[in-house]
């Protein structure tokens, strides 16, 4: 308990630092051999952008530093695809 205590404090402190390459889905690499287009998209994302795959790859979120850049070239790269602009809300 109290390893998984100390893991979870180090991982919090790193989210609220902004460091956010801590986050990590153990599916997404499996995902991303299986499906192509996941995998092109999540790699043509990661160019200048933190990626991360929801679950098992219904979603796929993408922390930005210019978040409006990054979703007016995202709704034009990907017209099908729904995209939606979020802020994350700190404690």
């Amino acid at each position: 308990y109290c390893q998984t205590l100390i893991a979870d404090l180090v991982f919090r402190k790193n989210i609220n630092k902004g460091n956010l390459e801590v986050l990590e889905n153990d599916l997404q690499d499996i995902t991303m051999s299986l499906y192509k287009e996941i995998s092109h998209l999540i790699k043509d994302l990661s160019i200048n952008n933190i990626v991360l795959m929801s679950g098992s790859g219904s979603s796929i979120l993408v922390f930005a530093k210019d978040v409006d850049y990054e979703y007016e070239k995202c709704k034009e790269k990907y017209p099908n695809y729904w995209i939606k602009k979020v802020k994350i809300i700190e404690e």
